[in-house]
């Protein structure tokens, strides 16, 4: 990891996703970016003041607030780079992440800027990167226990190989999870039928996840580390919220394809943002 970009807009959240990019960087050495964006022209506060605002004066608020999270937070020992930029938040951020390895940003933010809320952020960036994103809801340790949902979809095993690289990196166990959901459904839309809709074996489904599992770990080089594997059944973000209800990390994939019927990872990444007890990563 070479290069973290942090969205800042001077909220107590953004300074937590600041601290945790920092303690990242110095286990790897990588650059933290932290960008602040300003929009052009609009100033919400609060929202029945919309007014036009100069440029430089928006400039220089964003410099403020950028400033006031950068000395209250603990960035020693890094390379900080600080961007002020005009445009719109999702925009700016975007612009420098592409550039980079990894965007964080907090749970939600102060919103003293026009459309500068993180929250609205974390939604966009889990919707449209194409990076890895964590997201920080509250102040948070450097990973020990990381566990990352898998369901044999490519964009989940690139999710399970990006946390068998952060474990190595901060010396953290690493479960993978696998949730079974099955009770059969017919399509959304579907037209009614009597015709019984066939459930599959929960034996079955048990064999084919472990086979599953063991394949993936064995292919993506984890020796060296304390793999857990874990299959579990039920509805998928409410599972993989209770395996990491004592972890530092919870990873997911942005959208999976479904190994098997009923192992559907679809937007479970959405609803883990609302709930998770610890940072969440999205990756890509």
């Amino acid at each position: 990891m070479e290069r973290i970009v942090v969205g800042v807009d001077g909220s107590e959240s953004s300074q937590y996703a600041l601290e945790w990019a920092a303690a990242q960087a110095r286990l790897t050495g990588a650059k933290v970016a932290v960008v602040t964006a300003a929009p052009d022209g609009m100033l919400l506060a609060p929202v029945e003041a919309l007014a036009w605002v100069p440029p430089a004066d928006l400039e220089a608020e964003a410099t403020y607030l950028q400033r006031s999270i950068v000395d209250r937070a603990d960035v020693g020992g890094i390379d900080l780079e600080r961007i002020v930029a005009l445009g719109q938040p999702w925009k700016v951020l975007d612009e420098h992440a592409a550039m980079a390895d990894l965007l964080v940003v907090g749970s939600h933010g102060l919103g003293a800027l026009a459309g500068s809320l993180l929250g609205s952020l974390s939604h966009q960036a889990v919707s449209h990167a194409t990076y890895p994103v964590v997201v920080v809801p509250r102040a948070s340790r450097p990973p020990s226990r990381i566990v990352v949902g898998v369901d044999g979809s490519e964009t989940s095993v690139r999710a399970a190989a990006w946390a068998g690289h952060l474990a190595e990196v901060n010396d953290a166990t690493l479960e993978l999870v696998m949730v079974q959901q099955w009770t059969a459904a017919p399509p959304l839309g579907a037209p009614y039928t009597m015709v019984p809709i066939p459930v599959p074996d929960p034996e079955e489904l048990r064999r084919a996840g472990r086979v599953q599992l063991e394949h993936l770990v064995s292919g993506l080089s984890l020796d060296r580390l304390d793999v857990e594997r874990t299959i579990v059944e039920g509805p998928v973000a409410r599972r993989l919220l209770e395996r990491a209800a004592d972890a530092n990390l919870l990873v997911v994939g942005s959208r999976g394809m479904g190994g098997f019927k009923g192992l559907l990872f679809g937007s479970v990444s959405h609803r883990v943002l609302h709930h998770a007890p610890c940072p969440v990563a999205v990756v890509h």
